[in-house]
């Protein structure tokens, strides 16, 4: 991993002779609270009402400097969860949904934006890329037609797979380091996820997300 990240920030930094190094190394672990959005505004009787759900983040991060400037890179495995209700239609019928959703993504953050509040407290912002490594659903899907009945069928014989492979959104995470010893840190701390790109390919295609992390970090100073 070490190898990787010199070679990621040259690509983007052309810096002629810069001096790279590693500052500090983290173990991250915590919880995550996840919440499905939409801001669909299209000219119809959309809706989507979404319940939150949990889920548990454990990664690592490295922060590192090229000359006076500061980056923050992650490597995540996380899952998270929702539930939604969704539908849309007209006068003469329409459909909804109603899914429990449960994912598995690795996330990779890059945090352009670092910087010291005080002694302790660290404030990044950055990006965060997710690729989807495994999904669970269920639910229902039901479909009406004006003066037909109802006819309701289980989300998993409509759809082979719900959820968009990859993601991306904005983060921002606030730390506060506590020593430990002379190298070693804990970091109590709060991260800020929200959702730029879709988080399903099916309907409601539209819908985000947002989520918050209460997470701890082991970090050591190199």
């Amino acid at each position: 991993m070490k190898l990787i990240y010199p070679v990621f920030l040259l690509a983007f930094f052309p810096i002629s002779n810069p001096t790279l190094s590693a500052q500090t190394i983290e173990l991250i672990g915590g919880l995550v609270l996840n919440q499905f959005y939409d801001n669909h505004s299209g000219e119809s009787h959309y809706y989507m009402h979404p319940t939150k759900g949990p889920g548990y983040a454990a990664g690592i991060g490295a922060d590192y400097a090229i000359d006076s400037f500061r980056l923050r890179f992650t490597l995540v495995y996380e899952t998270y969860s929702g539930e939604i209700e969704a539908g849309d239609g007209g006068l003469g019928g329409g459909y909804y949904i109603e899914a429990d959703i449960k994912k598995s993504v690795i996330s990779f953050g890059f945090y352009p934006l670092n910087l010291n509040l005080s002694k302790s407290i660290a404030f990044n912002v950055g990006l965060e890329f997710s690729i989807l490594t495994n999904e669970d659903f269920s639910g229902t899907y039901t479909n009406w037609t004006f003066g037909m009945p109802d006819r309701t069928m289980d989300i998993e014989d409509v759809y082979n797979s719900f959820s968009a492979s990859f993601q991306y959104g904005l983060r921002m995470r606030v730390a506060y380091d506590i020593p430990l010893s002379g190298s070693v840190n804990i970091s109590p701390q709060y991260v800020f996820h929200y959702g730029l790109s879709n988080e399903f390919k099916e309907f409601p295609q539209t819908t985000k997300a947002m989520r918050h992390y209460l997470l701890i970090g082991l970090e050591k100073k190199i």
